[in-house]
């Protein structure tokens, strides 16, 4: 008879199983490492001998206990917890102050500088709660952040309150608009006004002069009386630190007066300190005060009141674009006074300017909620580009769709892409426009084959070192591979010609064939540095011909040749506009405020389903 098999006790792997699932709990509970390098207290909690905190680190939350013989109260720790338990932590620095620059690297704050760890997170505060926000939340000139520090090594920003925006800071050029670099600098006021410094504070009476001039690696004040003054004054100061003046009364820098005769005159604060052996110069201004040098620097007063309120509308926008978009926060300031980005203190206000902006006050253009990049230029050629067909950060993606394709001539234009359609329009120069009464909205340039030649030759490798990937050469058949250029030039050219062209006729792409290569330029700066000769003369529709150009007028052209038996012997370039084509036509905008229509028709029909909106309200909409 067959014996009955005995069966397998349960226990035989549910002893072994409970062993392992315990060692994974005992694991996690007491030996799982988690380091966090920078935690957030959202929370404390007293018990009877150690601190419960809530610490807040990336996206995550954990409970951290803390013996209370050992605790130290911080806004933030460096934590090293295994398990349930914390085998480490170090309080971490809080410190608050004005934001005077940034970059990728680092943060100047109160005039001392600070590293930026490269885990660095951004947080907003709202109440006990923090939630990761943007880095570009971080402007300059504000003073709404906590600051968490690991010794000189910032690992965390806190936005502790919505900041309010209403000042601007403007970095203030030469006299010419040429350099943010200044050699001397004077000024005075019919008033008087303050200077002050971490080490000194003196009055400056009325039209005594200030001068600042480089000593070594600081700065030399001198204060003296006007020469007709009885009383003379000669006093001077030495200092290394950023130097403020204030005044109730506008002040007069004396050195930046302008090539028209206009000295220029400031509200606000400025601010002068040391740069790489020169001076810099920053003027921080209610962005109201500020818009009233820049409307009638950037516009005349032929539009009225009307005109001045696009203009006020339209650059108030451009501001506050630029103060959350931070291109110039590693100079220390938001905008800067040239063509850059607007034009500032070019000339005086007027009582037309101030009363359009005073209706105007606080309006900016949005476009689903976010202020908008609002663009502008001189004159047209009769169309005005997309953003993407001039600014090509993005590849075949237009990501400002308010800046899109527009047609102001009297014609029914789709497209100028082709070279047989893009010629025909610049080339004609009875095309009717809005902005077709402009002296630029036509205008051509002759080149010779020498000057041409030499041109190209030294533009073309200055580029190839600033933007070498769109610098090509042909390789087989169509391809094009990366070129490699040397500083003696590319030889003699054989054609140069436009391969590419945008919707509204901006050059893409352009071929430059030589006695032994075939280059292809990518892209409409490229190619507008490239074939411009550093100085020439312009003819345009209105007659006037302009002497000693250095710069095309704008990115609209063709390029007509003319060959002789082997090569091309000169070109014309015929092109249209001035400035970059994108967003609002000033002459134009003009032309249509005279011929009746309001300043909100007018922004609406150059930016595309915008709205105006509270400037406030776009801030934190923006800010989001």
């Amino acid at each position: 008879m067959r014996r009955k098999r005995k069966s397998k006790s349960p226990l035989r792997y549910i002893i072994p199983l409970t062993f392992i699932l315990l060692s994974i709990l005992a694991y996690f509970l007491f030996f799982f490492p988690v380091d966090i390098d920078c935690g957030l207290v959202a929370e404390k909690k007293e018990l009877k001998n150690y601190y419960r905190l809530k610490i807040i680190y990336d996206k995550n939350i954990k409970w951290v206990n803390i013996k209370k013989k050992d605790f130290i109260d911080a806004a933030a720790y460096k934590i090293k917890l295994k398990g349930i338990r914390t085998v480490y932590f170090k309080p971490l620095k809080s410190i608050s102050g004005k934001v005077y620059s940034k970059d990728i690297n680092n943060i100047n704050i109160d005039d001392t500088i600070y590293k930026i760890s490269q885990n660095i997170n951004y947080y907003i505060k709202d109440n006990d709660n923090y939630k990761l926000a943007k880095k570009s939340f971080l402007i300059v000139g504000q003073s709404s952040y906590q600051f968490i520090l690991d010794e000189d090594t910032i690992k965390a920003i806190i936005l502790t309150e919505f900041p309010i925006i209403d000042k601007i800071r403007v970095g203030l050029s030469t006299y010419n608009f040429s350099s943010y670099d200044h050699n001397l600098i004077t000024i005075t006021s019919k008033k008087g006004f303050r200077i002050y410094s971490k080490d000194f504070e003196i009055d400056v009476k009325k039209k005594e002069i200030a001068s600042f001039r480089v000593l070594g690696n600081k700065i030399k004040i001198l204060i003296e009386s006007p020469k007709d003054s009885y009383q003379k004054r000669k006093d001077m100061i030495i200092t290394d630190k950023r130097i403020f003046i204030s005044s109730e009364n506008p002040v007069f820098i004396t050195s930046l007066k302008r090539e028209n005769g206009y000295t220029p005159e400031y509200y606000g604060n400025l601010e002068i300190f040391l740069k790489d052996k020169s001076l810099r110069i920053i003027n921080e201004i209610n962005i109201e005060d500020y818009l009233k040098y820049v409307v009638p620097s950037e516009m005349p007063g032929y539009g009225g009141i009307e005109g001045y309120k696009v203009q006020s509308v339209a650059a108030r926008t451009y501001a506050l674009s630029e103060i959350l978009g931070g291109r110039f926060s590693k100079h220390g300031f938001n905008i800067d006074d040239t063509t850059q980005s607007q034009v500032y203190n070019e000339r005086p206000t007027n009582d037309l300017c101030i009363k359009a902006i005073e209706e105007t006050k606080g309006e900016v253009l949005t476009y689903d909620g976010k202020i908008i990049d609002a663009k502008y230029y001189s004159t047209s050629c009769g169309l005005g580009a997309a953003y993407d067909e001039v600014y090509q950060e993005v590849k075949n993606y237009n990501p400002k769709p308010y800046l899109d394709f527009n047609n102001y001539t009297d014609q029914n234009i789709s497209e100028i892409s082709s070279e047989e359609n893009a010629s025909k329009f610049f080339k004609d120069w009875t095309v009717k426009a809005i902005d077709s009464s402009s002296p630029y909205f036509r205008w051509k340039v002759s080149i010779d084959y020498s000057e041409l030649n030499k041109a190209v030759s030294e533009n073309i490798y200055n580029r190839y070192l600033k933007d070498p990937d769109n610098i090509k050469e042909k390789w087989f058949l169509n391809i094009y591979k990366k070129a490699t250029l040397s500083e003696e030039g590319i030889g003699k050219i054989k054609d140069i010609y436009i391969s590419k062209r945008s919707k509204s006729g901006v050059p893409q792409e352009m071929i430059i064939i030589t006695d032994n290569k075939q280059y292809k330029i990518i892209g409409p700066s490229n190619i507008k540095f490239i074939i411009t000769p550093k100085e020439f003369d312009i003819e345009t529709i209105s007659g006037l011909k302009l002497k000693n150009i250095k710069s095309l007028p704008s990115p609209f052209f063709i390029i007509d040749r003319i060959y002789g038996q082997t090569r091309i012997k000169s070109i014309t370039i015929f092109g249209g506009g001035y400035g970059h084509g994108v967003g609002m036509s000033q002459y134009a905008a003009m032309n249509l405020a005279n011929s009746g229509k309001t300043y909100q028709e007018i922004l609406n029909y150059f930016y595309k389903n915008i709205k105006i909106q509270d400037i406030n309200e776009a801030i934190k909409s923006s800010m989001e």
